[in-house]
């Protein structure tokens, strides 16, 4: 009996330090404690990811864009972010080699033509003010160079994607900037964000 409640202890240990980073969510059925693995009747407990459970709730937001480019040609975003915390990540496609570059730290005394911003979720329409992006700024200041990436094809649609999230300065300005190499190069992304944190706790 002792042995079974010392292996118990760990596993409910080990359960909520992998949760310390709030990077998931326990999930138990209603005005039920944690009291031992399974639960009664075939009850388990479930850990979900956070950017799902915002998905579920409808705060998991994208924009996207889409522009055929000729040689040295640039396809340029401006993005505002305010005072909360977003993460965010892009998936960039490209025909032909591109170079896909972030700025920091930007001005625009022109925002340009605004992109809208939905949620993954269709049941919701969800939306903040927090984050914002325009198509074409008349920019002042381009920013500091913090981001850089290189996307090679010839003639094939070609997808990069971040594997780690990039979490936005805070009242910060930014420039996204993704130039051609080649003509008739077809470039299309997509920023996938939420804030941080999309869950109440």
């Amino acid at each position: 009996m002792v042995k079974k409640y010392i292996i118990l202890i760990l596993f409910t240990l080990f359960i909520f330090s992998g949760c310390s980073d709030n990077t998931n969510i326990i999930i138990t059925p209603k005005n039920m404690s944690i009291t031992g693995l399974p639960y009664e009747n075939n009850e388990y407990m479930v850990t979900i990811d956070e950017t799902h459970f915002c998905n579920h709730d409808g705060k998991l937001l994208f924009y996207s864009d889409s522009q055929t480019l000729q040689n040295n040609q640039n396809l340029t975003h401006f993005i505002y972010n305010d005072g909360n915390e977003t993460h965010v990540v892009f998936e960039v496609s490209a025909l032909q080699d591109t170079a896909f570059m972030i700025y920091e730290g930007a001005r625009a005394s022109n925002n340009g033509t605004a992109l809208i911003t939905r949620s993954y979720n269709r049941n919701f329409n969800y939306n903040t003010n927090n984050f914002k992006v325009w198509k074409a700024p008349t920019l002042t200041t381009k920013g500091t160079l913090f981001y850089t990436r290189g996307i090679f094809s010839k003639n094939t649609l070609t997808t990069s994607r971040d594997l780690n999230e990039i979490i936005l300065k805070k009242n910060t300005n930014y420039t996204m900037v993704f130039t051609s190499l080649a003509n008739s190069n077809r470039v299309d992304m997509i920023g996938t964000y939420y804030n941080y944190p999309c869950i109440v706790r």
